[in-house]
């Protein structure tokens, strides 16, 4: 069976379109933390808002931990 060499340019191309996409999802949290942040210091978050927030809050960072796992695999050389 023959070995074949990782293509380095196409795996550099997804490290950094994974690295983007982490960023945007980290980007995405902090603004969805401040926007919490003022509905609640305006005392006009409801039960429902708040619970919504939370479910994307932690959609947002399973996705970039996901993320970061798989671009771990990436440049370890997994698959």
């Amino acid at each position: 069976m023959q070995q074949v060499e990782p293509d380095w340019q196409v795996i550099e191309l997804h490290g950094s379109v994974i690295d983007y996409a982490i960023t945007t999802l980290q980007v995405l949290y902090v603004v969805l933390m401040l926007v919490f942040a003022v509905l609640v210091f305006t005392n006009s978050i409801t039960p429902i808002g708040a619970g919504i927030t939370g479910l994307t809050a932690c959609a947002l960072v399973i996705g970039w931990k996901v993320l970061q796992r798989k671009r771990r695999r990436l440049t370890s050389g997994e698959h």
